[in-house]
């Protein structure tokens, strides 16, 4: 075997010494030098993209806040008012608001400025525009026929001269956004203007000296951004050689070419932006990609010649002492893995050493993986024996600690949560598997990790053992439920799915875990009386009528919001009233009173969301209802502090919402009348342009006016009519066609009615009364 291995080596490293060795090393050399060039090409590329993706991520991001907040109720409202200091509570609301969008990186001033009524809140307060220093330059702005634009130090995206508009904004970069929203009018009522430096940009620029220098250039091809001298070139050099780059016929929008620059060649990829127009550039030395091309040159052939030398001597000296340390790898190798037997077949020493350690090495890799994959799983196999009533009082103790699952609590209890139905929503039947997989990933994130064991899917059910620290069952019912209303209120937000929750009784011992899941699916088994989408607390039900009682009072609540969804306040506070005392009447124990209280309260408050509004514009204040709820102490109380604080202004704000779509649909019929008299214009044609539907329109119009929309059109015609017969000599049948009338009959017919005399003989009238 030893003369074999010996003859073999020898023979084979002769054999690859000279010639392989030269043709890999000419190989290697003309093979790297173009890898290094295609590297280097496309690492600018992704660099220019990741530069141009985080650039302009920052400045989507900045234009969509922008966008929501100049379309928000509140600026909505202030461009409409002429403020003054006193306004402080709106200035402050506004300042806010603004406040809010300087979070974003780089920001240094940000400006709400209100044309029409001269002011401007921004990061110096509240003052007068006309008073400021930049007074003209944003009047200048103002005059973009964009209602959106980005402007640069060179004035692009303005009509400004660049001189002008470089002096005061130097190093910046100006979002300008019109209000409202998509207003491109040259005198806009007002204005968002956001000021960003160029050096906070310039840190999202990846700057690599492997890579080339990256510079940004604006639609004017001046360079906004990247004023770096590594490359050896200066601003003004890189501008000028893209001003002639860009000009010529047969430039692209992005590529790659070579150019020279103060006599040295360069190598330019390029990148524009259908964005916003800018010009992402990197610039390398073409004399520093080359240079690492002749250094690997002279390496190669450097280790070549040594791999040669190397290669002789140990062809002679080392294979006859090669074999002696593969024999004692091999038997080591056999003693590591169990075996006795001597390679066989075809196989040698190596390949016997190769294999063995291979597969010492994939038993290692299989158990460590089988150790560390998915430790979750391992703990919600815990919880699946544990709601079995598969493990004993020890076991549960042993197991606690290894899987880190809470400590230190003294009540227990079990949320079984179930999806009501999927009908009606965007998934089906199908995705109820993924539904609760979700929704188990969402109770993992709402409770904190100290208050919970391991949410878990079972049998059609998600659930969540809450550990607390609550010294009552009591408590841990509050707790319990508090719980489950926000894990219901999550999904139902995020998901729009209807889900019921069912409330185990408090317990102590983990051993009692498994009747605790049984009492949650019995109590889920009460919707069938008490309806869908419910929290139920096994220790509030009662099989003897208390789901007629949830059901009845079900009932009431629905009534309820039916009138304050309408604007009824006199009779929201009736069944307010009625709801308020069938519940005295049953006397009910004070945890069944209270859920449906605290369901009542939810139904409320979901309002303000399907509303698309918030709790502190509805009622002034974000704090939370269920806290002042859970303060008050008797019956009496509560009916009042529902009417007055959550009843009222809840029908208040609809009210508010309700006149406000009036008026404004009121006014854009009027204005179709008055601009459009004269076409064939009808209810239904006005209704479809303001997207409602003609019924409403009519109902809202007669409301407003106190007339339908015909007699008001027809009404307008007249006064027009009586206009032209006054100050015109147009013919009574050229009038009628102006009116949009059928024939000149109907028109005259319809104005002797209102006016007791034929327009010929109303105009006579005039005539008559002139010449006296």
């Amino acid at each position: 075997m030893k003369f074999s291995y010996f003859k073999k080596w020898i023979a084979f490293i002769l054999l690859i010494s000279v010639l392989p060795v030269v043709m890999i090393g000419i190989f290697s050399y003309y093979k790297s030098s173009g890898d290094i060039q295609d590297k280097v090409n496309e690492g600018n590329r992704q660099n220019l993209l990741q530069t141009e993706s985080r650039v302009e991520q920052i400045l989507r991001a900045l234009e969509y806040s922008v966008t929501q907040y100049g379309n928000s109720p509140q600026v909505t409202s202030a461009l409409q008012q002429s403020l003054t200091i006193d306004d402080f509570q709106t200035i402050n609301s506004l300042s806010k608001g603004l406040n809010s969008l300087q979070f974003y990186f780089g920001i240094r001033n940000v400006y709400l400025i209100n044309l029409d009524k001269n002011w401007v809140v921004g990061s110096e307060g509240f003052n007068s525009f006309t008073d400021q220093s930049y007074h003209d330059l944003f009047m200048k702005y103002a005059q973009s026929s964009n209602g959106l634009s980005w402007v640069t130090a060179s004035g692009e995206g303005t009509n400004t001269s660049n001189s002008s508009h470089t002096s005061n904004t130097e190093g910046l970069i100006t979002l300008v956004s019109k209000l409202p929203f998509n207003n491109t009018s040259k005198n806009p009522p007002g204005m968002i203007v956001i000021q960003i430096s160029n050096a906070e940009l310039n840190q999202f620029l990846l700057n690599n000296s492997q890579l080339g220098e990256v510079f940004v250039l604006d639609r004017n091809n001046h360079v906004m951004l990247g004023d770096h001298t590594g490359a050896g070139v200066d601003k003004k050099s890189v501008e000028a050689m893209w001003d002639q780059t860009s000009s010529d016929p047969a430039y692209v929008e992005h590529g790659e070419l070579a150019t020279t620059i103060h006599g040295e060649r360069f190598w330019v990829n390029y990148q524009k932006s259908p964005y916003n127009g800018w010009t992402y550039l990197t610039i390398q030395s073409i004399h520093q990609i080359t240079k690492d091309s002749r250094s690997i040159g002279w390496f190669t052939l450097a280790t070549c010649l040594f791999i040669l030398v190397v290669i002789l001597l140990v062809a002679y000296f080392g294979t006859r002492r090669m074999y002696s340390p593969i024999q004692r790898l091999v038997d080591f190798t056999k003693n590591a893995a169990g075996v006795q037997a001597r390679p066989t077949g075809n196989q040698d020493e190596l390949s016997f050493v190769r294999d063995r350690i291979a597969a010492l090495l994939d038993s290692g890799n299989e158990m460590e993986n089988r150790m560390l994959h998915d430790l979750s799983q391992l703990r919600e196999f815990f919880m699946i024996k544990m709601l079995r009533g598969q493990m004993s009082d020890k076991e549960l103790t042993d197991k606690l600690t290894r899987f880190d699952f809470p400590s230190g609590w003294k009540k227990l209890a079990i949320l079984t949560l179930q999806i009501d139905t999927l009908e009606g929503t965007r998934f089906e039947e199908r995705d109820r598997d993924l539904l609760l997989f979700a929704i188990s990933n969402m109770v993992g994130e709402i409770i904190p990790s100290p208050q919970r064991f391991s949410p878990i899917m079972l049998d059609e059910s998600q659930l969540t053992l809450l550990a607390t620290d609550a010294e009552t069952n009591e408590d841990c019912r509050k707790f319990a439920y508090a719980t489950a209303e926000q894990i219901k209120e999550s999904i139902a937000s995020l998901l729009q799915v209807t889900v019921s929750i069912g409330i185990s009784r408090p317990f102590e011992k983990l051993t009692l875990a498994n009747k605790a899941y049984e009492e949650g699916l019995s109590a889920l088994k009460y919707r069938l009386k008490l309806g869908s989408g419910i929290i139920l607390d096994m220790d509030s039900i009662h099989p003897d009528g208390g789901g007629a009682e949830f059901a009845y009072a079900k009932s009431l609540e629905q009534e309820l919001i039916i009138a304050v969804k309408e604007g009824h306040d006199l009779l929201a506070d009736k069944r307010l009233h009625e709801f308020m005392q069938h519940l005295r009447s049953r006397n009910l124990p004070f945890d069944e009173y209270q859920m449906i209280m605290t369901q009542l309260l939810s139904a409320l408050t979901r309002l303000v969301y399907e509303w698309n509004s918030s709790l502190i514009a509805v009622f002034g204040s974000d704090s939370s209802i269920l806290e002042a709820f859970y303060k008050l102490h008797t019956a009496e109380d509560t009916e009042r502090w529902l009417s007055q604080s959550v009843i009222h202004p809840l029908i208040r704000f609809q009210n508010n919402r309700n006149e406000s779509q009036y008026n404004n649909i009121t006014e854009m019929v009027i204005r179709f009348i008055q601009e459009e008299y004269d076409t064939d214009l009808s209810l239904e044609a006005c209704a479809a342009r303001i997207n409602f539907h003609p019924v409403y329109v009519s109902r809202v119009f007669k409301k407003e006016t106190g007339v339908s929309f015909s007699d008001y059109l027809a009404q307008h015609r007249l006064t027009v009519a009586k206009r032209l017969l006054a100050e015109t000599d147009m013919k009574v049948s050229e009038i009628a066609e102006k009116l949009s009338y059928s024939n000149s009959a109907t028109f005259i017919r319809y104005f002797s009615k209102v006016e007791g005399m034929t327009p010929g003989q109303y105009r006579k009238e005039l005539q008559t009364a002139d010449h006296t």
